[in-house]
């Protein structure tokens, strides 16, 4: 073990000119393994509760459902416990408007309630509209308005199918705890004469439909932050910001970040 650590300190010494290159693409590896373990631990702590909450609680004890949903409010409401490095990255950003697509039960409208004047949070589900508006009344927010509507590419209706927990429902993936009707509303009728400091966007596979019917306000939009849900459309994503011009970064795997220069 000697002789192994005189020969790592004798080929350090001897090629410290190359130091620098070797630390340059060395360092950013290590930290983007570390980040994806992070995210890893995270998902899997996420997952290992909602499958006792599921599959113990609902399914073998047969609790009610809304008390199971209740019970996932408790555990992932603080945004920087779930997806805790998008949350420090827009825990960052300000501004005078920020709109929450998907705003579910308020995790990043109440996280980013501080940062800017004026917060729309739009939910097309009614249970989880509820639990929004209690959440923010309990955090004692007051620059948080509110929309119960799907945002999609045509204004009208459709089935908004429920998922295992309350995160999960979507009107673009079918699911299997049945579904029902809800409002859909195109981006432009909802922002009219607003400029838009950030929009973000988790609609559960539906985020291609909230694009497609913002296209007349683009200009508008400053910035946006959309979970993508199928990882194999993710150069057509960041082809759909270049050719409107908004650069882009990804946050981590299914995060992308684009902004307008």
């Amino acid at each position: 073990m000697r002789m192994k650590g005189k020969k790592t300190i004798f080929f350090i010494v001897q090629n410290l000119d190359i130091l620098p290159a070797i630390l340059f693409v060395f360092i950013p590896y290590v930290i983007v393994r570390l980040k994806e373990a992070a995210i890893k631990k995270e998902k899997s702590k996420r997952t290992q509760i909602h499958s006792f909450l599921y599959n113990v609680l609902y399914k073998k004890f047969h609790v009610p459902l809304v008390l199971v949903f209740n019970l996932e409010v408790a555990a992932f409401q603080d945004a920087k416990q779930h997806e805790p490095f998008v949350s420090n990255f827009l825990s960052k950003t300000r501004g005078k408007f920020f709109v929450d697509i998907g705003a579910n039960l308020g995790r990043y409208s109440i996280l980013l309630s501080k940062n800017y004047e004026r917060v729309l949070a739009i939910e097309p589900d009614i249970s989880n509209m509820w639990f929004l508006k209690q959440n923010v009344k309990h955090a004692k927010v007051n620059n948080v308005e509110f929309l119960q509507c799907a945002v999609s590419d045509e204004n009208g209706e459709a089935l908004l199918y429920f998922g295992s927990h309350a995160g999960e429902h979507s009107i673009f993936r079918k699911q299997q705890f049945g579904g029902r009707k809800v409002q859909t509303r195109r981006l432009s009728s909802i922002i009219r004469d607003e400029q838009v400091d950030l929009i973000k966007v988790d609609v559960e596979g539906a985020e291609w439909l909230v694009l497609k019917g913002s296209e007349k306000i683009l200009p508008r939009i400053k910035s946006w932050v959309i979970e993508l849900h199928d990882a194999s459309r993710k150069r057509e994503l960041e082809e759909w910001f270049t050719d409107r011009g908004y650069s882009f970064k990804w946050l981590e795997k299914i995060h992308i970040y684009a902004h307008r220069c």
